[in-house]
Parts: structure tokens; sequence; C-alpha cells
């Protein structure tokens, strides 16, 4: 549970850094990123924990921006 937390305040911070928001060409390859990596918690046990920290850090910048 702190990963993900930990991951979804990162997003917003990497979002933060920037100068300006990010483009539909960024969004939609965040979505895709995002779905990879929910597929991947789900097929792949073994990297689960990593792959949700890394869909929080996703879902942290979308709602950033």
């Amino acid at each position: 549970m702190r990963g993900i937390l930990i991951g979804f305040a990162l997003g917003v911070a990497c979002l933060q850094q920037q100068a300006e928001l990010p483009g539909v060409a960024v969004i939609c390859a965040l979505v895709r990123m995002f779905g990879s990596a929910c597929a991947i918690a789900f097929y792949l046990p073994r990297f689960r924990a990593a792959s949700l920290i890394t869909a929080a850090l996703i879902v942290g910048f979308g709602y950033a921006a």
C-alpha cells in the first residue's frame, strides 16, 4: 500500500517538474503503459509489486495533468 502511494506521489511530482502540460500523444502513451502494467501485474505475479507501483506512478501523472 505504501509503495502505491509513493508511486502516485512520484507521478504527481514528475508532472510538476515539467514546464508545460503533456500533449494528447503523451496521455495516450500513458494509457497504453497503464494497461501494460496492469496486464503484467495480472499475468506475471513475480513482477506484481513493481508493475503496480508503475501503474500508480502513471495514474498520479495523469491525475496531476
